[in-house]
């Protein structure tokens, strides 16, 4: 198992979702889910304002599912997990 901050671009199914970079946060840069989450795959779209964006989907769907992520934005994922 490893932890590794990609790019939403390069989220890939079988990682596990843990949080999203903010290097803005006042305190804390990460923000993390309140646990991580199987991906099941992703879907890459462009949004009204002509911006690529992710949108990571769960496999077994939490109540909250992250917002759609524009490609660059940097996210936190573990990967090796055996299930």
């Amino acid at each position: 198992m490893r932890v590794e901050v990609v790019y939403a671009s390069n989220v890939q199914p079988g990682d596990w979702y843990a949080g999203q970079i903010v290097h803005e946060a006042p305190t804390t840069p990460v923000q993390p889910f309140a646990a991580a989450f199987p991906v099941s795959h992703v879907e890459l779209f462009t949004g009204e304002d002509g911006r690529r964006y992710v949108q990571i989907v769960a496999e077994r769907p939490p109540e909250l599912q992250p917002r759609p992520l524009p490609m660059g934005v940097q996210v936190i994922v573990i990967r090796g997990v055996a299930q």
